[in-house]
């Protein structure tokens, strides 16, 4: 006895000859048919002979028009001419494709080659031999006789192609009913492969309808096997995604905290920035302030020096008076002494000589006097110089201090740059721990509702199961029924205790959201 895949595969060899010999059935009364066939062919080669006749080049009829206005317009005989000499050359060129073709009818072919040809080779041959000249030459009664002839000859082609035209259409009318006729043995060909494919569809389905009955029972086995196993599966999803809703919920708890956190650090970071950029612009004005004290007290020094060399120089001009003074005294005294020697004419120059005695006396006192003063502005100068060299020192100390706290207050706030890139960074972890936080909570919320699903589905097995056991006549073992019965009691309490995250994956999502909002803020 053929078991099942034997017959099955019995089957498909058959099913596949059968279509294989369907097809090449089609194919070989349709070759005629197709495009491409001879029966095609033929079609379309009466379909070109009326559309080459029916009007020119084939048919005459635009020449015999040409010639008719040429009895009206005698003076356009060279445009004329030219295209009657064109219409001639196309109606020679189809006339040779139509006498070698192999596709049109014998009859129409010789209708072509014979009296359409034979009449159109008349009617050129009067036309340029006799009416044109006669146009030409303005002869109007010798073209009134050629323009008749010309007419009969048309007249003789015109019925020719009438001729022509009614077996062209016959032939094409016999060659469609006989595609017509093919098209429908296709069919009839095609509509019997198929019965014999569906007879023997139909003998191999109560084949093996005959043959599934034995191992129903095994299957259904099975089935409730598959179904208990995946009811015990599907609890230990729900429990399993209870377990992760419970530790999302307590990330959503560490991640709000921590996002509380760094929200503090960041406005304690950003008050020190500011504090820094401040403290830096503080220092700038210092050290500006104090470069500009050294430079004055530079200039100072300058001018303190100046003067000092100035009361130096006045020193030696009231030395020189003072000598001047002291050797005028003496003149004042040598000029007295001789005065009085000279007795009473020396008097006048004595009173003279005195009061220049007493002027240089009081320009010695007042040298000395001015010398002194000097004296000491040159000491109170140079004691200011000193003090002066000591206090640009001292700026300059200053002017180093400041520099010093620049670069201090520089590294500070690269360090408050790099804290607060640090918290930025820590802050992106932190959104990102709470949206996969946010999307494990999600996937457990999922998990159990496809724990539900699968739970639905394994009660589901369990009934078809039952159905087939049913079908086949066979029951279930008692302790089986037992475990089934009691599977579908659960209900899956697990999903309806996810419902309860939903607050902490609200809180997990907010807390990642506000944080990462708060330090793009600053």
């Amino acid at each position: 006895m053929l078991n099942t895949k034997t017959l099955r595969y019995i089957i498909l060899a058959l099913m596949v000859v059968t279509v294989v010999i369907t097809a090449l059935l089609t194919d070989f009364l349709l070759a005629d048919a197709k495009i491409g066939g001879g029966l095609y062919t033929r079609i379309v080669a009466d379909k070109d002979l009326l559309a080459d006749i029916l009007p020119p080049p084939e048919y005459v009829l635009e020449s015999y028009l040409t010639a008719t206005r040429l009895m009206i317009a005698p003076d356009e005989i060279d445009a004329a001419t030219a295209k009657l000499e064109k219409l001639k050359s196309d109606y020679e060129d189809r006339h040779a494709v139509w006498a070698a073709s192999t596709h049109i009818e014998e009859e129409a072919k010789a209708l072509m080659v014979g009296d359409v040809h034979s009449s159109a080779e008349d009617f050129f041959n009067d036309l340029n031999q006799h009416f044109l000249p006669a146009i030409r030459a303005g002869d109007t009664d010798k073209a009134t006789t050629y323009y008749a002839e010309l007419s009969k000859a048309y007249a003789e082609q015109r019925d020719a192609i009438d001729r022509v035209a009614a077996v062209a259409l016959r032939t094409a009318a016999a060659n469609e009913a006989e595609a017509i006729q093919v098209d429908r043995l296709a069919l009839l060909w095609s509509l019997a492969g198929a019965g014999v494919m569906l007879l023997l569809a139909g003998s191999a389905v109560w084949y093996l309808t005959r043959l599934t009955f034995g191992p129903l029972d095994r299957i259904t086995d099975s089935l409730s096997s598959g179904a208990e196993q995946s009811a015990i599966a599907a609890d230990q999803v729900a429990q399993a995604s209870q377990q992760l809703a419970e530790g999302a919920s307590e990330a959503a708890a560490a991640v709000e905290e921590t996002s509380s956190s760094l929200e503090q650090m960041s406005s304690m970071l950003h008050g020190t920035a500011n504090n820094t950029v401040k403290a830096k612009a503080l220092v700038s004005e210092a050290h500006s302030a104090a470069q500009s004290g050294a430079v004055t007290m530079g200039e100072m020094t300058s001018a303190m020096q100046s003067i000092a060399q100035s009361s130096a120089e006045v020193a030696k001009i009231v030395k020189s008076i003072d000598e001047i003074a002291f050797q005028t005294n003496i003149l004042a005294l040598n000029a007295a002494i001789e005065a009085a020697r000279a007795g009473e004419a020396g008097a006048g120059f004595a009173v003279v000589a005195d009061e220049v005695r007493s002027l240089a006396q009081r320009s010695s006192a007042a040298a000395h006097e001015t010398a002194e003063k000097i004296e000491a502005a040159i000491m109170n100068s140079r004691n200011g110089s000193q003090s002066l060299v000591k206090l640009g020192e001292s700026f300059a100390a200053i002017a180093e201090k400041v520099n010093q706290t620049d670069g201090l207050v520089n590294e500070i706030a690269q360090a408050a740059k790099e804290q607060s890139q640090g918290v930025e960074q820590i802050a992106a972890a932190i959104g990102q721990m709470g949206k996969v936080s946010t999307r494990n909570a999600g996937n457990a919320e999922t998990t159990a509702g496809a724990a539900e699903e699968l739970s639905a589905q394994a009660k589901e097995q369990m009934n078809l199961a039952e159905e087939l056991r049913g079908v086949t006549g066979a029951g279930a073992p008692a302790k089986r029924r037992a475990r089934i019965g009691s599977a579908p009691q659960a209900e899956w309490q697990a999903p309806r205790q996810l419902k309860d995250q939903q607050p902490a994956r609200k809180a997990l999502a907010l807390a990642a959201g506000d944080a990462d909002k708060h330090f793009k803020d600053q």
